[in-house]
């Protein structure tokens, strides 16, 4: 868990402070990220810190602008690492490759990479779109079709397509042009998911609807859906999907949902390969197991700060 003093581990029915002599302690830890060699990374106000032998390594150069305020991290098809920033974006913590506004970045503030199947690297910032292709940058904004310039989130489907999830809506690049999705104007888009259906479920401040690739359906109020914000989702391992609200949480069934965790705000989800899913709230971490009360750890059983 990402904690104000570094990293916490859970063990032994609590929490630890995961990091005692490490990299991370003292540092404001936002993220973690396993790539596809298994190596845990830990994005941090200082730099992106590496896992090995029990404790965490700073693999960032302290002095380098581009390795503080680390938020998102992606691994391309290459096995690159880059890391997305508050100064731009770097490729590989030991590399000097970085793209900021002086190298055709959109906004130095990045919200999310995306690599699509032509291994062309998208950047979401602030101030529109941006896409690497083999050393050559386009930029997408609210002129080219984009729903916002603010771009939070980015998704590919199965047919190539990459949905993006701002601030005022929904859009898609199909590979020739961005498409703005008309029903989803207006609102703040916070999630993101395609179902094993194919239909793309979209949540935010508006609560949740589906897209099938023709018709846009927003879910109504009823006694098994409270209509509310949606904050988080995620798929578990056994392929269904859960939306965070805050109101609770809740699983996907077909056309319907059904609650699990009421009346709580559910601001991540994270699954785990046993199936069971952590939960994180404003002020407490939960352990989630089906047909079973919720462990909830709160601030004070964790070693370090919140």
């Amino acid at each position: 868990v990402g904690t104000a003093d570094g990293a916490a581990r859970f063990g032994d029915g609590r929490f630890h402070a995961g990091d005692p002599d490490g990299a991370t302690r003292g540092k404001l830890v936002r993220s973690f990220y396993e790539d596809r060699q298994h190596r845990l990374w830990a994005c941090t106000s200082e730099g992106l810190c590496r896992y090995d032998d029990g404790h965490f390594l700073l693999v960032s150069r302290p002095e380098d602008p581009l390795a503080a305020n680390i938020h998102a991290v992606y691994q391309d098809q290459q096995g690159e690492l880059w890391s997305g920033t508050w100064a731009g974006v770097r490729r590989s913590p030991d590399l000097c490759e970085a793209i900021d506004v002086q190298r055709g970045l959109a906004n130095n503030v990045v919200m999310d990479l995306q690599e699509d199947h032509l291994g062309d690297l998208w950047i979401a910032t602030l101030s529109g779109l941006t896409r690497c292709s083999t050393g050559q940058h386009a930029h997408f904004t609210v002129a080219d079709g984009v729903a916002s310039d603010c771009v939070l989130a980015m998704v590919e489907d199965d047919d190539g397509r990459l949905w993006l999830a701002t601030t005022a809506g929904v859009s898609c690049h199909d590979g020739r042009q961005m498409i703005d999705l008309a029903p989803m104007r207006g609102r703040i888009i916070q999630t993101l998911i395609f179902g094993d259906d194919g239909r793309l479920w979209i949540g935010g401040s508006h609560g949740l609807s589906h897209f099938d690739g023709n018709v846009c359906v927003d879910l109504v109020e009823d006694e098994s859906w409270p209509g509310r914000p949606v904050l988080s989702s995620a798929k578990d391992k056994a392929g269904r999907v859960w939306f965070g609200t805050d109101l609770g949480l809740f699983r996907l069934e077909g056309d319907a949902l059904s609650s699990h965790i009421p009346d709580i705000s559910v601001l991540a989800i994270v699954p785990v390969e046993d199936g069971s899913m952590w939960i994180r709230t404003h002020d407490a971490i939960g352990h989630f197991v089906e047909a079973v009360p919720c462990e909830w750890f709160a601030a004070s059983s964790l070693d370090v700060n919140k």
